[in-house]
């Protein structure tokens, strides 16, 4: 079932819908042209001028779209997986090494930075795999996922609970994401 927000307002600038969700709110938008500040019975527009926004009634909740890549590193018939920490969400799920995309980097070097920063190892990206897009309950992912090969290190457990070197034949064994579900399929092939 879809949220609908009262009371939001649109930034002219960025385009970022914004609402403050109680009392205590205080919300920017992305390019910090116009914010909203939640008061007791009212809802505060700050912003240059009042061109700066767009008073919205009513408004569907926009979910948050992440860009994420994630590697696919195999040792001979076995590729890598790792488990999630169980205090993140999805947590003690498996997944394939990765993360967000930051702002500025290209889709290689995000990779690079969280294979680094997650197991301490440095991978380099070659070709894409596969892309899926997943809508989770609170989030929706685009998940880019690239072939790669470890060119140093040894893959040390820094953030997640586990990992492990497993087979396409052993892929049922493991419960993974969801957005790594068609993925799987494909490796399974």
């Amino acid at each position: 079932m879809k949220k609908i927000l009262k009371n939001a307002i649109r930034c002219n600038k960025c385009g970022e819908i914004i609402v403050s969700k109680s009392e205590h709110d205080y919300v920017t938008c992305k390019c910090g042209a116009c914010a909203v500040d939640g008061g007791h019975d009212y809802l505060r527009r700050c912003a240059s001028s009042q061109d700066a926004y767009t008073e919205l009634s009513e408004v569907e909740e926009q979910k948050t779209k992440i860009e994420v890549v994630a590697a696919l590193i195999w040792d001979k018939d076995k590729f890598l997986i790792c488990q999630r920490p169980a205090n993140k969400a999805r947590g003690l799920l498996w997944e394939f090494v990765g993360g967000k995309v930051e702002k500025g980097e290209t889709k290689e070097e995000a990779l690079v930075r969280e294979c680094q920063e997650e197991l301490a190892i440095t991978v380099e990206p070659h070709d894409v795999f596969m892309e899926v897009t997943h809508e989770y309950p609170d989030i929706i992912v685009h998940l880019t996922l690239f072939n790669c090969v470890i060119t140093s290190g040894q893959a040390q457990l820094l953030e997640h609970n586990d990992l492990q070197w497993i087979t396409p034949a052993q892929i049922p064994e493991f419960e993974f994401c969801p957005a790594d579900i068609e993925i799987l399929k494909k490796i399974q092939k």
